[in-house]
């Protein structure tokens, strides 16, 4: 295993695997921007047992089919570092969520990789910002598995998390921001976000259903970034599921929707 000293910089590095040209396809992706593929892989990721006794860095090439559902199948991890983190990088890949590769306008089966480097520094420091190590609640177990619930298909659905007293409404009205650039040209609109609720009480995976310009969508999720969150149980486990929320913005300005996602629920194999 080598040292890794590029960080999480660069997380993804797509590769056509499928045979189709490059000039006629678009290769798959993650959901959302690289930046947020790190902060997932910062949030989500544990370090196996085996790497913590010696500190260990290591970078693991995880090869996969994206399906025309997004789903993953056939993930590998290769490289010098897959022996010990290759389990773990191959559940970070799979429980994340992916755009399939498209060509000649359709959604298509495609095959593609992710690097994702292992720093036993980094991930100190991210387990510091997170507030945990190992994905424990509690007083619940987590969910392992890769399915996204419904809400109808949980018991309890997913909730924000706010200090005693505050409600989500004032919570999102002190801090949600008209952008500049947005003011200064009179832009208005709502930012329509779904997205995933994890088990560990975090958002991720963020699919912007409506966009608004002037720096209103990226203020919209810098604020889901920042929430925290109560899981979803189900049989007595915290699950991953939807959740929906939009923010108006100019003369939409402190009108909020929020509620957990009754659609889109999926086993990301």
């Amino acid at each position: 295993m080598k040292k890794i000293k590029s960080g999480w910089l660069m997380m993804l590095s797509f590769l056509m695997l499928s045979g189709v040209a490059q000039g006629q396809a678009e290769p798959p992706s993650y959901v959302g921007t690289q930046a947020q593929f790190r902060d997932y892989l910062a949030k989500e990721m544990v370090y196996p047992p085996e790497a913590r006794e010696v500190k260990a860095d290591a970078e693991v090439k995880v090869e996969f089919v994206v399906m025309q559902n997004g789903s993953v199948v056939n993930a590998q991890a290769t490289g010098s570092g897959a022996a010990v983190f290759g389990r773990e990088a191959v559940r970070l890949v799979r429980r994340a969520l992916w755009n399939p590769g498209r060509n000649g306008g359709n959604d298509v089966a495609m095959a593609t990789s992710v690097q994702i480097p292992f720093s036993w520094r980094r991930y100190q420091r991210a387990v510091k910002r997170r507030g945990y190590d190992f994905h424990r609640l509690d007083s619940l177990e987590v969910d392992t598995s890769v399915v996204v619930y419904e809400t109808r298909q949980t018991d309890s659905p997913a909730s924000p998390l706010m200090k005693p007293g505050v409600k989500l409404t004032e919570f999102l009205s002190r801090n949600l921001h008209y952008p500049e650039a947005a003011r200064k040209q009179s832009i208005a609109g709502k930012v329509k976000v779904r997205f995933v609720v994890e088990p560990s009480g975090y958002a991720a995976h963020f699919r912007v259903e409506q966009h608004v310009p002037g720096g209103c969508t990226e203020e919209a999720l810098r604020l889901l970034e920042e929430m925290h969150w109560t899981p979803a149980t189900k049989a007595g486990n915290a699950v991953r599921s939807w959740y929906f929320m939009s923010f108006g913005f100019g003369a939409s300005g402190g009108d909020f929707q929020y509620f957990p996602a009754n659609q889109g629920g999926s086993s990301m194999n």
